[in-house]
């Protein structure tokens, strides 16, 4: 309902879904409504519910496509 599926819907999907537009990851957590990805380059990628700043993107609005994390030194 969040966006999680990560496809730019809003809608459920009872098949796994390729995510569009997100380089190959080596790693993926989900939360109840959020994704977070890891990709093979190292950046970080983040959708779904952005309630309360989850994402780490600097915005609380639900995102239904990977949004890149930038990172804190």
């Amino acid at each position: 309902i969040y966006g999680q599926m990560g496809n730019g819907k809003k809608e459920n999907s009872y098949i796994p879904i390729k995510v569009p537009n997100l380089e190959p990851c080596r790693q993926v957590a989900s939360g109840l409504n959020h994704i977070i990805a890891l990709s093979n380059l190292g950046k970080v990628y983040a959708w779904g519910a952005g309630s309360s700043g989850r994402l780490g993107i600097k915005s609380e609005v639900d995102q239904t496509t990977p949004q890149n994390v930038t990172l804190l030194n």
